[in-house]
């Protein structure tokens, strides 16, 4: 994060609400079945954070109960490093995990890089295209419209390397 984890949470608790770098949920020993939803969204704009363990209903408070292992092990499965068989999302982006802790009770912070235009849309796989592609706006995950999806599927075609192209016998187009 730019700013400090302290900074992020004292700022989500002045606002009342998540924004579009940050996404907080309770998931004290379960994942919320929306986090592939804002998974999706961070990976597919600018990246972002997702916090677990603390109660946007609560004031951002620590969750009862979090179980930190528990949650970990179900987001690595559900982002398809636990086996492909368990993976909700297609097109996963890259990410990275820190304990953290907040009143002094523990939190998860994940960490959403970007998806590379050409690894785009990453979308949940159970809803499909274009329904289960979503992009971040304020502290909403909003799905993509067909044409969005359509245009990030052609910019992912565009952006196949040379030696791709080369192997498969096509020639690439030149300017000029």
């Amino acid at each position: 994060m730019d700013t400090s984890f302290s900074e992020t949470i004292d700022r989500i608790r002045a606002q009342g609400t998540d924004d579009a770098l940050v996404e907080v949920k309770t998931s004290a020993r379960k994942l919320s079945s929306d986090i592939w939803d804002s998974v999706s969204a961070f990976a597919n704009t600018a990246g972002g954070h997702i916090i677990l363990g603390l109660s946007e209903q609560d004031g951002f408070r620590p969750a009862q109960g979090f179980d930190i292992d528990g949650v970990r092990d179900q987001f690595v499965e559900g982002i398809g490093d636990g086996g492909a068989t368990g993976a909700k999302i297609s097109n996963p982006p890259a990410y990275g995990m820190i304990r953290e802790t907040v009143d002094e009770q523990p939190v998860l912070l994940i960490t959403i890089a970007a998806n590379a235009p050409g690894n785009r849309p990453c979308f949940v796989t159970a809803k499909g295209l274009p329904g289960g592609a979503y992009k971040r706006i304020d502290d909403k995950d909003i799905k993509l419209s067909a044409a969005e999806v359509f245009e990030l599927r052609n910019l992912s075609r565009r952006m196949r390397p040379v030696g791709v192209m080369r192997r498969v016998g096509a020639r690439p187009l030149v300017a000029g």
